[in-house]
């Protein structure tokens, strides 16, 4: 009989090791749960793409209209709002996490057009991420213990860098401007940043849509509200009326609304814990491939 999840999922984050790839990938991330397990929780908005390869039962998507069940390779896009995903054991999942403006030399389509979406790529007759390799045995690393993913990973690191076209990327000076964005204070407005690192409001829109898939004012509103939700899931008794404050908000009426827009889901329900995915998972640096 399986069991609502009581205990912590345990995940594990490997480093990139083509010297190629990093500053555009992440990390990869990868799950293992055999034992009898069900998560019935929220995935929060991201300003990232992800794509993940899920070797273990079916992932159940839930969306205020529609329910999508997906077998295997599955591309996240950008989400401005929660989304609801079921999944019983066996959960076997690898998972590549691209930086915020890394993912269109990947995917090589427009982000803008990934956004707020989940593209199940076995539907698909042109594949938006590399399929699982051949050499990756399925079998062995859902039904065999004391699977070690290092090998694994290896050959998936080699067939991203097979896929990239790098000449699809930001040049220095746009990845320069985007990242001095993603690191502005929260309540410095978009207009306020423009003036201060002389770039023009519509061109930062475009490398915006371009690199990320979103406009400013959502990409903004997403970072901080991941922000926020970090350090509520960290425990240490956050107060939400200073919280409001601290993290850029007029007052906490505007933080309440956000956060129900974004999460579904009042501030204080989220700071209770095991509301989302990421509040029930335990993730480890793996220092090895």
């Amino acid at each position: 009989m399986i069991k609502k999840a009581k205990e912590s999922l345990e995940a594990w984050r490997h480093p990139v090791r083509s010297p190629e790839l990093k500053g555009h990938i992440k990390y990869f991330w990868t799950l293992r749960q055999l034992e009898p397990f069900s998560v019935n929780h929220v995935l929060i908005p991201v300003s990232n793409i992800d794509t993940i390869y899920n070797l273990g039962a079916p992932i159940f998507y839930l969306f205020p209209d529609r329910k999508m069940e997906i077998c295997g390779t599955h591309v996240l896009g950008v989400r401005n709002t929660s989304v609801r995903v079921l999944q019983s054991a066996p959960i076997v999942m690898i998972g590549v996490s691209f930086d915020d403006f890394s993912a269109l030399p990947f995917l090589k389509r427009p982000l803008r057009n990934l956004a707020h979406r989940i593209i199940d790529v076995e539907r698909k007759e042109d594949a938006l991420p590399p399929p699982i390799p051949p050499e990756m045995d399925a079998q062995h690393l859902l039904f065999e213990s004391g699977v070690d993913f290092g090998e694994c990973l290896s050959v998936l690191e080699s067939a991203w860098l097979r896929r990239a076209d790098f000449t699809l990327g930001p040049s220095e000076e746009e990845l320069r401007i985007l990242h001095a964005f993603r690191e502005k204070e929260d309540d410095e407005s978009i207009l306020s940043f423009c003036q201060r690192a002389d770039e023009h409001p519509k061109k930062l829109e475009r490398m915006l849509y371009k690199y990320v898939g979103l406009p400013p004012k959502q990409y903004t509103e997403i970072r901080r509200a991941q922000r926020l939700h970090a350090e509520m899931i960290r425990g240490e008794g956050l107060e939400l009326a200073h919280a409001a404050f601290d993290f850029g908000y007029f007052d906490q009426s505007h933080m309440n609304r956000s956060v129900r827009k974004l999460f579904s889901t009042s501030p204080a329900r989220l700071q209770k814990g095991n509301v989302t995915a990421k509040s029930i998972i335990r993730t480890s640096d793996c220092d090895r491939m």
